[in-house]
């Protein structure tokens, strides 16, 4: 399948073999992302996914990978979105296999995600990003879906909060004009004008006591900014 070649009647029975005596599953979880990274990073890695479940590679340790809520729709979406990613300024260029890899085990209920992420035993950097990564979405989804147009500064919120994989994610997710009106606007103006000269030595100065409230004070001076309500 990476080279475009046809797998004959053989090599598939060797595979099918392979899968019914769970040697997937004796594989290391480094050896295993690896396995999965070169399939993600294919020209057409969505071809890859499919022939993947075809052969069962996946289920027999993560049963419920390919269930119910599993994205398709969402995976497709993700080469116009990375292609949308190269036209701005991303601080770190987006990895595509990562995108495809946190669709591939992206299930709704987060119980199961863990038992995924157990049963696969990916590497520890692995599965940070992959939590990370499902925080935030699901918090940016949550402000995502309120029904009415958002603040600038709530816009700042959600994507300063994402890393680059996150907002292809967030794209892919939501293909209409609306989320991706948000990230242009905070690409192309709200991170600079986030900017604030104010800090925590200042807030000393004024006879402050460090604490929590320096990061509200900052938070409600960086949101002024963004909203525009002052200019310095």
């Amino acid at each position: 399948q990476r080279f475009g070649f046809c797998v004959e009647g053989q090599t598939q029975s060797y595979i099918e073999k392979a899968v019914e005596d769970n040697l997937i599953g004796q594989l290391s979880g480094d050896r295993l992302i690896n396995e999965i990274k070169l399939l993600l990073s294919e020209p057409e890695p969505v071809r890859c996914v499919n022939r993947m479940k075809e052969f069962l590679l996946l289920q027999k340790i993560a049963p419920e990978i390919f269930g119910e809520d599993f994205n398709w729709i969402i995976m497709e979406r993700v080469r116009d979105a990375l292609a949308w990613a190269n036209t701005i300024s991303l601080p770190r260029k987006p990895e595509a296999w990562f995108v495809y890899l946190y669709i591939l085990f992206m299930v709704k209920k987060d119980d199961v995600f863990e038992r995924m992420m157990m049963r696969i035993h990916f590497p520890g950097n692995i599965y940070d990003r992959m939590c990370s990564n499902r925080e935030r979405f699901a918090k940016a989804m949550l402000d995502l879906n309120k029904d009415r147009e958002l603040k600038p500064s709530e816009v700042y919120d959600i994507f300063s909060n994402q890393s680059s994989e996150g907002v292809v994610l967030l794209l892919s997710t939501y293909p209409g004009n609306r989320v991706k009106k948000y990230a242009e606007l905070y690409f192309n103006q709200y991170y600079a004008s986030a900017e604030i000269e104010l800090n925590g030595n200042d807030l000393v100065g004024m006879g402050i006591k460090p604490g929590p409230i320096f990061d509200d004070i900052l938070k409600a001076l960086r949101d002024a900014r963004v909203n525009g309500q002052i200019k310095s």
